[in-house]
């Protein structure tokens, strides 16, 4: 397990913790431990939706692997290869998506901005 999978094993557990709280009764009458939750869980969900994602196509990887490696039938080893070659592909794009929703957010992204719009001149 790489250091990024570990990274995500953790980060889904805090997204199913989350979870937990946020059904739970006690917190229903807190509308601000609510809001916590809830802008919280909003952060960790594509990232634990992608993660888990990831997961189904590395089982569906060990497969296609599995029966290209095992398989006599040479027309069905060549389909085999095709997939894992598909799978392969996708995985490392999934990683490199996790690896973009794991970077740190801006601070300043959740606050209040005030902006002035003026007309121009030139159309």
């Amino acid at each position: 397990m790489t250091d990024l999978d570990a990274k995500l094993v953790e980060v889904s557990r805090q997204y199913d913790s989350l979870q937990a709280e946020l059904a739970d009764p006690a917190n229903a009458t807190q509308p601000s431990e609510l809001r916590r939750l809830g802008k919280e869980l909003a952060r960790l969900e594509p990232v634990v939706t992608s993660f888990r994602e990831l997961q189904a196509t590395r089982e569906q990887l060990s497969g296609a692997r599995e029966i290209r490696d095992r398989e006599a039938d040479e027309e069905l080893r060549d389909l085999a290869r095709e997939e894992v070659n598909k799978l392969e592909h996708d995985e490392q794009r999934q990683l490199e998506e996790l690896k973009v929703l794991l970077l740190p957010r801006d601070p300043n992204d959740d606050r209040n901005v005030i902006m002035e719009i003026r007309a121009g001149t030139g159309g």
